[in-house]
């Protein structure tokens, strides 16, 4: 059976919050996105099987990077950052209204490399799959003005 993943974006004032889901349907997955978080911006979505039948997914934020991130912090909110195959399946039960989910923080210093292109590959999944956190460094506008 197929599987959706989805990675979305939340500005959070210093951080942005991206938000790795997972689900049976997209479409649900869509709908919820939709709904609860509005202002979001919609990254990555990937197709995916688990491996096992009673495995899970994970994400590995410590894989090495081909991209430099100097400047820039990674910090999921939850450690491992897992997905239980029975817990993805839940998602639109009654007693389960809300999809599998890892939040990561990410903030930029000043003075980091300006784009960041995160990898994160993921474990538990039939066939090898790597997901991309996408940001840029945020500017902040000068509190001078030339008059």
């Amino acid at each position: 059976m197929a599987y959706a993943g989805l990675v979305y974006y939340e500005e959070k004032r210093a951080e942005d919050l991206v938000t790795f889901a997972a689900a049976k349907d997209l479409n649900a997955l869509l709908e919820f996105i939709k709904k609860d978080c509005s202002h979001a911006e919609r990254g990555q979505n990937i197709l995916f099987r688990f491996k096992n039948f009673d495995g899970y997914i994970e994400l590995r934020l410590d894989a090495p990077q081909d991209e430099p991130f100097t400047g820039w912090s990674i910090k999921p909110h939850l450690k491992p950052c897992r997905f239980l195959r029975c817990d993805v399946d839940k998602f639109g039960e009654a007693n389960y209204p809300l999809p599998s989910t890892c939040l990561i923080s990410v903030y930029g210093s000043p003075g980091a490399v300006p784009s960041l292109h995160y990898s994160i590959p993921l474990d538990g999944v039939a066939d090898p799959k790597t997901l991309f956190i996408h940001r840029s460094l945020r500017t902040t506008p000068s509190l001078t003005s030339n008059r």
